[in-house]
């Protein structure tokens, strides 16, 4: 039996802010969104993220204080011309923390954080 990834759930501290970011990002419209969860199809997956709690409780107590989340996690989007991403994202207002960069493993890469404190890579992958 294949086992196949499925929804990538992330929690944002403001939807509307959220949805307007990663539209532009990813050049899209949301699949679904609601006063609760944005949902994107990133190439045939869910990317859903929900609305923060008023505060978290167990092992995500003290998340919603967090200026940067997902610690050692970093969510990777691919695109054919890294350049020319790097150039819209720089006029879309997008605040670039690293790039482009080439890696040693055959990528090309941008780094940013989102509007909820992600941090996310923009790359190609080099013939």
């Amino acid at each position: 039996m294949k086992i196949k990834l499925g929804t990538i759930l992330m929690y944002a501290s403001d939807l509307v802010q959220t949805e307007r970011y990663y539209s532009i990002l990813l050049r899209q419209k949301p699949s679904f969104s609601n006063q609760d969860v944005v949902m994107f199809d990133v190439g045939g997956q869910e990317l859903l993220f929900h609305q923060d709690p008023h505060e978290f409780s167990g092992l995500l107590a003290g998340l919603e204080k967090e200026s940067v989340r997902g610690k050692g996690i970093i969510i990777h989007f691919i695109v054919e011309d890294i350049n020319s991403e790097y150039e819209r994202l720089i006029g879309e207002g997008f605040q670039i923390s690293m790039g482009p960069t080439s890696q040693s493993f055959g990528r090309r890469q941008i780094y940013l954080y989102d509007c909820n404190g992600y941090n996310v890579v923009v790359e190609q992958i080099m013939a």
